[in-house]
């Protein structure tokens, strides 16, 4: 469906018969500005990028612009158009190309000393991954946008070769990291696997895989979890991390080396916001794409520092207050209405359940806009919506999601749906 709107005083010179008609029947007609305003609404009708979406703003902006250039020839500065787009958002997925170096490959970054062709391996002295990005940028130059590669090289004085990872975006090669979330067990963790103590000393693989399955029973495909925990050998107990990645049905340790890759893309249609600044048609903002964020243990913590900071009253501990219920120790928000009532410095907490939750749904709501987006996000987009999910703890631990955008006028994130369970 199309709607153009062009407001033009063309009509002038259209129906009537000439410019002394004018004169003389119409005062101030020469005074006139002649001006033909566009308001366009419509669907992007050229080539996508990346099949049949975008992936990047930068190249919405070229290619709508082509089209609307071409759709309006002569148009005034201010002109303005609604252009709805199918825009894709990657998912977290693991590698599926690989490559091993060849003896050519390391000669071809430099057979003097110090670099990788002296003798053929990489050692603590190079940098490895400007090393391989380059080699990248010169070995697959025509890679897609968005390609990922895992390259095995050997290192000095080890036996087995060693693997890392790159991404191919609008800026060329960088590493990959694809470790998108991080989680360090606590003493509930410990107790829900039948440990005795807040430690493992044997194989840890089966149990965790099982553990995740309960403790993030909402896990989004091709997830990745890097758990931190402590392991007791040789009479000493150190902190250890493995990491584990969901396939839509089970976990299991992730290995680079063997792990496959799903690279999935979700594709929304948005609109794409443009004005004509009398040269060109730019973009000012998009309409409806959204962007995901969940809460990290910086993030937590982020919400417990300010509260110590700002309402230190309502600090229970070192890491855990009651002013939004976050913990940093737990990763969670506590809703759990005794311990706000058992916990309650000002005397505001002894009211209904219901009236309660209120409350907490408001606190909460205000921090995570106010403190976790505007850090994370300093520079937003007001034509997104940013879904924030947290943990909360309510007897049992659930994921939850809250819905913001920002506000330009106001110049703050607000509240748009939410909170809703997972």
């Amino acid at each position: 469906m199309k709607k153009i709107s062009i407001f033009s005083l063309l009509f002038a010179v259209l129906f009537m018969a000439g410019c002394d008609y004018n004169d003389k029947y119409f005062d101030g007609f020469d005074d006139i500005d002649i001006t033909n305003l566009v308001n366009y609404e419509g669907e992007y009708t050229g080539k996508y990028t990346d099949g049949n979406y975008f992936l990047v703003k930068d190249s919405v902006e070229s290619r709508v612009n082509a089209m609307l250039k071409g759709m309006f020839l002569y148009c005034d500065e201010g002109s303005t158009a609604k252009v709805s787009v199918n825009f894709g958002t990657i998912l977290p997925g693991f590698e599926t190309m690989r490559y091993t170096l060849a003896t050519e490959d390391y000669d071809s970054m430099g057979e003097e000393a110090g670099q990788p062709g002296k003798y053929n391996n990489f050692d603590n002295s190079m940098d490895v991954d400007a090393y391989l990005t380059a080699f990248c940028d010169a070995k697959f130059p025509d890679a897609a946008n968005w390609t990922t590669l895992n390259i095995t090289y050997k290192y000095y004085k080890e036996d087995n070769p060693r693997t890392s990872t790159y991404e191919k975006g609008r800026n060329g090669w960088t590493p990959y990291n694809f470790v998108k979330k991080e989680y360090t067990l606590v003493a509930e963790d410990y107790r829900l696997m039948d440990r005795k103590y807040d430690d493992f000393n044997g194989e840890v693989d089966a149990i965790f895989t099982a553990f995740l399955k309960i403790k993030f029973p909402f896990a989004a495909k091709w997830s990745a979890y890097s758990l931190t925990y402590n392991y007791f050998s040789g009479g000493v107990t150190a902190p250890t991390t493995s990491t584990y990645w969901f396939d839509g049905t089970d976990w299991t340790l992730f290995d680079i080396k063997t792990s496959p890759y799903v690279q999935e893309v979700e594709v929304n249609t948005v609109i794409a916001d443009m004005k004509y600044d009398g040269k060109n048609w730019k973009l000012l903002r998009m309409l409806g794409g959204t962007e995901r964020y969940t809460l990290t243990t910086a993030d937590y913590k982020l919400l417990t520092d300010w509260v110590n900071t700002n309402k230190k009253e309502y600090m229970k501990d070192a890491t855990n207050e009651f002013y939004f219920g976050a913990s940093s120790n737990y990763n969670n928000i506590n809703n759990q209405y005794s311990n706000w009532k058992s916990f309650d410095p000002n005397n505001e907490y002894q009211i209904a359940d219901k009236d309660l939750q209120v409350l907490m749904n408001e606190r909460l709501s205000a921090g995570i806009a106010d403190i976790v987006l505007a850090e994370r996000y300093p520079d937003p987009d007001s034509g997104l919506v940013y879904e924030v999910t947290y943990k909360v703890y309510q007897g049992a631990t659930s994921d939850y999601v809250m819905s913001f955008m920002y506000d330009e006028e106001k110049g703050k994130y607000g509240l748009i749906s939410g909170p809703d369970k997972k």
